[in-house]
């Protein structure tokens, strides 16, 4: 899923569930939250944040975490 440049200020909560690869650089991401990801999404594998100011990441974000 390309959501690059969308001047998001946060992680959409309305995606597909199926979703396997999100791209959300060239936003204005500044935190990840646990409620962002937090399993929501099994076959996500690929995340890319590129060009973001992400200065927090809250742990259990990610599967493992």
């Amino acid at each position: 899923m390309d959501l690059i440049d969308f001047n998001l200020t946060s992680v959409p909560r309305d995606m597909d569930p199926g979703v396997t690869g999100l791209r959300l650089g060239f936003n204005r991401l500044i935190e990840i939250k646990q409620s962002d990801f937090n399993d929501k999404y099994s076959y996500l594998v690929r995340v890319n944040f590129q060009d973001n100011e992400i200065s927090s990441v809250e742990k259990g974000c990610f599967k493992g975490t």
